[in-house]
């Protein structure tokens, strides 16, 4: 059985991304715009603002589920958009998970 699902309806799921680049560990100091980026199984798009850990230098990202958020099984995708005031943007690579199903 697996311990790690992901279940549709599931509450308080924590999605926490270590950025990184071609340097190494992105510094989320002074990150202005920290957003998920979720498709749904059926092609929906949804913003989700994340938090930056207490240490942004060590560039994680995280957000938790609420009501409401997974609410089709299937196939996700999800991606990082970070923006550093007007100056600068960046998007993460592009990810993927599955909701399944409950009995």
């Amino acid at each position: 059985m697996a311990i790690n699902e992901i279940h549709q309806g599931d509450i308080g799921t924590i999605f926490e991304i270590t950025l990184q680049d071609a340097d190494g560990v992105v510094d989320l100091t002074g990150a202005s715009i920290t957003d998920f980026v979720f498709i749904k199984p059926g092609g929906t798009k949804i913003t989700k603002n994340g938090t930056v850990d207490a240490d942004p230098t060590l560039g994680i990202i995280r957000y938790t589920t609420v009501s409401g958020d997974l609410d089709e099984v299937g196939c996700w995708q999800i991606q990082i958009l970070l923006a550093f005031g007007i100056s600068s943007s960046w998007s993460s690579d592009i990810g993927g998970f599955k909701v399944h199903s409950n009995l």
